[in-house]
C-alpha cells in the first residue's frame, strides 16, 4: 500500500464545558478500482493549549472525558515545563486499523500523516499511550521497536500505563526536564 494512497479527514469538535477540543481523525484509502474511499481505521485525539488552560484545570477536564486522557496529561509534568511549550498538546488514547488492512504499513501511515496534520495546527507535543499501538501482551518486545522506528520516546510516569511522547515542530525548542 503506497502512503500516497492514505488519506485523513479530521473533524475537531470542542468537549462541552472544557477548553479541550476532541478530534477525531479517519484513515482513508483511495484504491483505483473504486470510486469512492475506503475507511480503514480511526484515531481518537484530544488537543489543549497550555498557555490559555491551566495544567491543574485542563487534568480536571481530562478526568471527566476518560482516565486514560487524565493519564497522558498528567504525564506532561514528568516531560516537560508545560508552561514552557509554545503551541498546542495532544493526546492519542485511540488509535486502529482495521484487522484486514493490518500488516501492510497503513498504521505507520496514518500515524505520520497524523502527526503532519497536527503540526499545521500548531500541535507541539503528541503524548501517546503505547497500548493504542500495541496489545498489552507485546508491549515489553515492542517498546523499544516503537520508540525507535516512530521517534517516540517513554515517559517515566511510574503509572501502569506506559505514554510515549515526541515533539511535532522542527525547531530544537528545549522543553525536556
Amino acid at each position: 500500500m503506497k502512503i500516497s494512497n492514505v488519506f485523513i479527514d479530521f473533524q475537531i469538535f470542542l468537549e462541552e464545558g472544557t477548553s479541550i477540543f476532541n478530534v477525531v481523525a479517519k484513515c482513508l484509502v483511495y484504491i483505483e478500482e473504486l470510486s469512492e474511499p475506503i475507511k480503514v481505521g480511526e484515531a481518537s485525539l484530544y488537543i489543549f493549549n497550555p498557555q490559555k488552560s491551566s495544567f491543574l484545570d485542563t487534568c480536571i477536564e481530562g478526568n471527566c472525558i476518560s482516565a486514560d486522557l487524565n493519564t497522558l496529561f498528567i504525564s506532561l509534568q514528568d516531560i516537560c515545563e508545560i508552561d514552557d511549550i509554545p503551541g498546542m498538546v495532544a493526546a492519542c488514547n485511540d488509535l486502529s486499523i482495521k484487522e484486514e488492512w493490518r500488516e501492510n504499513g497503513l498504521g505507520q501511515g496514518f500515524l505520520e500523516k497524523i502527526k503532519k496534520q497536527l503540526s499545521y495546527l500548531n500541535v507541539q507535543l503528541l503524548l501517546v499511550k503505547l497500548s493504542t499501538f500495541i496489545s498489552s501482551s507485546s508491549i515489553e518486545n515492542s517498546k523499544d521497536d516503537l520508540t525507535i522506528n516512530n521517534s517516540f520516546y517513554e515517559c517515566k510516569n511510574g503509572e501502569q500505563v506506559i505514554v510515549t511522547y515526541r515533539y511535532l515542530n522542527d525547531r530544537n525548542i528545549v522543553l525536556v526536564k
